[in-house]
C-alpha cells in the first residue's frame, strides 16, 4: 500500500466512528530575516544570505524594515515578540524597534527597542529585560505591527551583522481547539 493511501485512511474512517479530525496551524512561526527589506538609502549596503539579511557596508550602518503579520481571529493574542540577530561589530550594537500601530497606521500605540549585547558570531535573542523577548498583553487588541533594525557597519569586510529571524508568539485567549 502506498504512503499516500495510508495517510488518507484516518480521514476516511473518522466519520464512521464519529470522530472529528482537526488540523492545528502553528501560530508561532519563525519569519526568516530575508523577509526584511532595506530602507531605500541602504539597498546597496545589504545582502541576503540564506535566511538572513546582513549589512555588508564597511562605512555605515544600514536599517532594515521587517513586516510582522498578525491575523486577529478573536481566539489568539500575541504574548511576545522575539528577534534573533548576529552582532559582529564590537563598537556598535544591533538595535531593533518593534511597533504596534492603531488600525489606521497613523499612531504608534506601543513601542519597544531591544539591543544586542556585544560582538559575537553566535545568534543572540534580543530581550526587553523580561527574559522572554518583548512582552505583550494578549488582551490589548492589536492592529498593525512592524519592526525596524539598525545593523552596524562591517568593521573589516568579514564581520557582518544581521537579522536572522523573528517571531510573534501567540496564545489562545478564547475558544481554541
Amino acid at each position: 500500500m502506498s504512503r499516500k493511501l495510508l495517510a488518507t485512511i484516518p480521514a476516511l474512517l473518522a466519520p464512521m466512528f464519529g470522530l472529528v479530525l482537526t488540523a492545528h496551524a502553528d501560530n508561532n512561526v519563525h519569519i526568516p530575516g530575508t523577509a526584511c527589506s532595506p530602507r531605500k538609502s541602504d539597498v546597496g549596503k545589504t545582502q541576503y544570505n540564506t535566511v538572513r539579511i546582513q549589512n555588508e557596508s564597511t562605512s555605515s550602518s544600514a536599517t532594515v524594515s521587517c513586516p510582522v503579520h498578525y491575523q486577529d481571529d478573536a481566539n489568539h493574542g500575541p504574548t511576545n515578540f522575539f528577534v534573533r540577530v548576529i552582532d559582529r561589530n564590537s563598537a556598535s550594537d544591533v538595535s531593533c524597534t518593534f511597533r504596534i500601530f492603531d488600525e489606521f497606521s497613523t499612531t504608534v500605540i506601543f513601542q519597544s527597542t531591544v539591543r544586542s549585547s556585544g560582538n559575537t558570531s553566535s545568534v543572540q535573542d534580543l530581550d526587553d529585560g523580561s527574559g522572554n523577548g518583548i512582552e505583550l498583553d494578549p488582551f490589548a487588541g492589536f492592529s498593525l505591527m512592524s519592526m525596524d533594525c539598525s545593523l552596524p557597519l562591517d568593521p573589516d569586510g568579514s564581520h557582518r551583522s544581521s537579522v536572522v529571524n523573528y517571531q510573534l508568539g501567540q496564545v489562545c485567549t478564547g475558544v481554541c481547539p
